[in-house]
């Protein structure tokens, strides 16, 4: 019987010459999440929209220092449960690997109405969403910072 290495993928040997590769913070903990009503609420009432032909995601700045993210997938939108599960799941993961870039935003996606998810259009269309956040974010923080400056 041969014995198989399973961990040949794992972190590179020391002194191999390669540099660990920047990540993104793991998982999507609470401090991530919008988790109450009143978070939705505060969004809803006060939010830029960016919209495209899946999502449209709200983006109002907060005090907090860091992105936060609030999913709405109704299920009128999108009829069945594992496609609702799916878009959350690749609204979350693109969200993790974004949310170094994000500024201080809270954000709500919201889903479109749509048969099935493309898995590949999602991904490439939410990282297009939150490029235009963060820079409209700029945009916005360059105007108020020369208006400051000549004031």
């Amino acid at each position: 019987m041969a014995v198989v290495a399973c961990c040949a993928l794992a972190a590179p040997k020391a002194g191999s010459g390669s540099l660990p590769e920047q990540r993104a913070p793991a998982g999507f903990p609470r401090a991530v999440r919008l988790l109450t009503r009143r978070d939705f609420a505060r969004v809803f009432d006060d939010a830029r929209p960016f919209g495209s032909a899946l999502v449209t995601v709200l983006a109002r700045p907060n005090d907090l220092g860091h992105a936060r993210l609030g999913m709405v997938i109704g299920k009128k939108k999108l009829r069945r449960a594992v496609d609702r599960n799916l878009m959350k799941r690749i609204i979350r993961e693109s969200f993790r690997r974004q949310q170094t870039a994000l500024p201080a935003l809270d954000l709500v996606v919201i889903a479109k109405p749509a048969k099935r998810v493309d898995r590949q259009r999602l991904a490439r269309d939410l990282a297009k969403q939150w490029r235009r956040i963060a820079g409209a974010h700029d945009d916005r923080r360059d105007a108020a910072d020369s208006t400051r400056r000549s004031a």
